[in-house]
């Protein structure tokens, strides 16, 4: 081959990097099934990439849904709990009055007592 009849090719998409010298033909016939390899390589690539990430995203979503079923859960324990509090609250308050009216009418009961010994 002489210096005339060489062609120079140089291709560059992201990290591949095609350089070719050598003849037309060639040039015409190899070169685009060789560029149209790559970019086929480089579309699965990026389609099992996204693949991996609809995984990921899918399994975030539901680790979210399961994370926020969880709060919801402890929020109504603390809920219930809340209200039980406030029935035994009252129930004590209750109870405290019966005492105390119990304590009163003792007292009365004893201050009658002394008054007739």
């Amino acid at each position: 081959m002489d210096k005339e009849q060489l062609t120079k090719l140089k291709v560059r998409s992201g990290s591949f990097e095609l350089r070719f010298e050598g003849s037309e033909a060639f040039l015409r016939s190899e070169v685009p099934k060789l560029v149209k390899a790559v970019n086929d390589l480089h579309a699965s690539s990026v389609s099992v990439a996204a693949g991996i990430l609809k995984k990921d995203l899918e399994k975030s979503l539901q680790s979210r849904a399961d994370l926020d079923k969880e709060i919801e859960g402890l929020k109504n324990n603390l809920d219930s709990m809340s209200e039980l509090g406030e029935t035994e609250s009252l129930r004590l308050q209750m109870a405290m009055e019966r005492v105390s009216k119990a304590m009163t009418a003792l007292s009365n009961v004893l201050k009658k007592n002394e008054r007739y010994r």
